[in-house]
């Protein structure tokens, strides 16, 4: 249940919203609540639904500007929350993203198959953990490490390869229970995605500190629920999704990482790619990252019994499309091993 205090309102008034379907909601989510919504679902009168959401409101402008001198110290925790990052594990990789994936907004990471999108998005479910460690804090209250969601809308969960990764972390970072703090939800529908993102996400981030969320991937549930003629509905539920999700990455902190698929364009007489889901889809993504592949698929050798046997010659490479805080005109070139990806400061 929500602490309410910080919104100042009547003791009347918080206990019908804590009787209320949305006794579990924070107070900025208030403001994505129509003055009609808060009444019929809180019992409110007009004037209390209004007073509900310019408390809200107030408190949220509230915060106090941070200083350069503050910043520079390191002293602005608001700040500080902005540029938090998760770190992709490796040294090269995070030096090129400036610290790895912001957890503020969108960072969509697309490409097409075999590039290495889904190897990345496994290894931040592992590396977000990194972040807190567990154990028992010197006050005596137990340390719950970071956690990390995985949402799959295409094949079977890849759970082998994520433990082939979890075994390399064990020696390398220490014994721990990995997997344990890697939930899976799987939505093959977008009804299905709506009610993970929309009901499960913040019950997971607020009492299960979930940090990382992945959506493997949005271009699939996309086009098995939308035909032709059907755009204008697609891009309305789209942008409504990530408005929730980035809006879920403001309030709890989270790096959003989303796969998303490309298909085939002619460019001036060449064949090129573009990622799927249009130009409105594109508008509401923060960072959009193209993965791709150097080295012809042919040179894979055949995966063993579902765990990733993969080559460490075939190279790939990592390139920021667009991005309010790194440039687009740089790549970072780098393998996938058994134990994850490794970047290539210099040509092998």
């Amino acid at each position: 249940m929500t602490d309410l205090s910080a919104l100042e309102l009547s003791e009347d008034i918080v206990e019908r919203i804590q009787c209320s379907k949305l006794q579990d909601c924070s107070t900025e989510q208030f403001l994505t609540y129509t003055v009609n919504d808060l009444r019929h679902a809180c019992m409110l009168s007009r004037d209390e639904a209004k007073l509900v959401i310019s408390k809200a409101a107030a408190l949220r402008l509230r915060l106090a500007p941070a200083t350069a001198w503050s910043i520079l110290q390191g002293e602005s925790q608001e700040w500080a929350s902005r540029t938090q990052c998760v770190t992709t594990g490796d040294v090269t990789i995070d030096a090129f993203l400036r610290g790895g994936f912001v957890c503020q907004g969108i960072s969509e990471v697309c490409g097409e198959s075999s590039a290495g999108k889904t190897q990345l998005c496994l290894q931040l479910c592992l590396t977000v953990q990194l972040n807190s460690a567990g154990g028992v804090a010197d006050d005596g209250k137990l340390n719950t490490p970071s956690a990390a969601l995985y949402i799959s809308t295409e094949d079977a969960f890849p759970h082998k390869r994520l433990a082939q990764l979890a075994e390399h972390f064990s020696w390398k970072h220490g014994n721990r229970s990995w997997m344990n703090h890697v939930f899976v939800e799987h939505a093959l529908t977008y009804e299905d995605l709506e009610k993970v993102v929309f009901e499960r996400l913040p019950r997971l981030a607020s009492s299960r500190q979930v940090r990382v969320v992945i959506i493997d991937s949005m271009a699939a549930v996309s086009r098995a629920e939308f035909g032709l003629g059907e755009e204008a509905m697609r891009a309305h539920c789209l942008c409504g999704l990530a408005l929730r999700l980035r809006q879920y990455s403001m309030e709890y902190g989270l790096a959003v990482v989303i796969i998303n698929q490309v298909s085939a364009v002619m460019d001036a007489g060449q064949d090129a790619i573009q990622p799927a889901l249009g130009l409105a889809w594109a508008d509401m993504i923060t960072t959009r990252i193209l993965m791709s592949r150097l080295t012809p698929a042919n040179a894979l050798p055949a995966d063993v019994e579902g765990a990733c046997k993969v080559n460490p010659i075939v190279r790939r490479r990592l390139q920021v499309l667009f991005s309010p805080s790194l440039s687009n005109t740089a790549s970072v070139d780098f393998v996938v091993e058994e134990a994850g990806l490794r970047g290539l400061s210099e040509p092998e």
